[in-house]
């Protein structure tokens, strides 16, 4: 299943100027040097962030979901955007303390789920707060 992100991105276009935070593409040697660092982006990841670097987005001013992007080089101030929010920061973590080497971290939701792109393109749901999976995936 193709992604339409110029549509989805018109879309929250449309919203007032500050209703959420969208970064620009990600530029393909940032996508590169994460590659060589954390293996082959899957391509829908990929696609995602030639049209945009991570977003956060709101809901009547609260907290959605944040999408994760690359750090850009020079990397925005910490007040504009969390040092830590980014795939190659989370994945190798996440890899690491759940032993699940192929999977990419690629957001966070406002009440601190997970959301992680699986080796076989599934997206699932982690429940930071429980540590356990949401009712979506029992394994």
């Amino acid at each position: 299943m193709a992604v339409e992100w110029v549509k989805i991105l018109s879309s929250l276009r449309q919203y007032p100027t500050k209703a959420h935070r969208i970064l620009g593409p990600c530029s393909e040697d940032r996508i590169a040097t994460v590659e060589k660092e954390l293996g082959t982006i899957p391509v829908p990841i990929k696609e995602m962030l030639r049209h945009f670097n991570g977003a956060h987005l709101f809901v009547d001013a609260s907290p959605f979901i944040s999408i994760l992007g690359i750090t850009p080089v020079p990397p925005l101030p910490e007040l504009e955007w969390a040092p830590d929010w980014h795939l190659e920061v989370f994945t190798p973590y996440w890899r690491k303390t759940r032993n699940r080497p192929l999977d990419w971290i690629i957001a966070i939701g406002g009440f601190g789920e997970l959301m992680i792109y699986e080796e076989n393109g599934e997206i699932i749901e982690w429940d930071s707060d429980s540590g356990q999976w949401t009712k979506r995936r029992q394994t």
